[in-house]
């Protein structure tokens, strides 16, 4: 049976990216370090290896997000998060950001599915963002922040029946984020607060 040729997309890492990132949990700590301080600072409670692997995973969801955030391309920016997912669909590093995270998830036995939805709630921040209502919203955190706390009970080693407040716990941290930046988030289209909260929207600021 004959192979489909895939036609890949030029990929432009951002240069904080590019050097021995897939290998290095020195490198993944770096980016964490930078750009997440408060986890970095919480990482002090796990052990060295729990805190590496959940350096990397902050490192991977890093770089889904930048792509989308600072891509001045909006069309490539897709073509790349489709290429990522589709390296996680089929297990295969299509795409170089997911090199570490897939042998991340064989290592620490990471939900596929939410790597994979993770990737889908940042692509839909390449659109113009409405959110219709409380519903859409919840389901739109869930995928960019859910499936991180939902990832990380393996790395944490949680007790059984802890996912659901994990991924609880992500929901309203994204939901604190969105309120932080209600007006940079609508300078860019995107609109998170549900249209049906009619008091907010008599208020509107945007």
């Amino acid at each position: 049976m004959s192979q489909e040729k895939i036609d890949l997309p030029d990929i432009v890492l951002p240069a904080k990216f590019k050097t021995g990132f897939e290998s290095s949990d020195c490198a993944a700590t770096s980016v964490l370090k930078q750009h997440g301080k408060s986890f970095h600072l919480a990482g002090r409670f796990l052990s060295g290896k729990r805190f590496a692997a959940a350096a990397r995973l902050y490192a991977f969801c890093r770089q889904v997000d930048d792509i989308a955030d600072e891509s001045e391309d909006k069309n490539h920016a897709k073509e790349e998060l489709a290429l990522i997912r589709q390296s996680l669909i089929i297990n295969k590093p299509l795409h170089p950001a997911t090199i570490d995270v897939l042998a991340l998830s064989q290592e620490w036995g990471l939900p596929t599915h939410s790597l994979q939805s993770l990737v889908c709630g940042v692509a839909m921040d390449l659109e113009t963002v409405e959110i219709a209502d409380e519903r859409s919203l919840i389901r739109y955190c869930y995928y960019v922040a859910g499936t991180v706390g939902e990832m990380m009970c393996p790395i944490l080693n949680s007790r059984e029946g802890g996912t659901p407040f994990a991924i609880d716990l992500g929901i309203a941290m994204q939901m604190t984020n969105i309120a932080r930046d209600v007006i940079e988030d609508a300078q860019m289209a995107r609109r998170y607060l549900p249209t049906d909260w009619s008091m907010v929207c008599q208020h509107t600021i945007f």
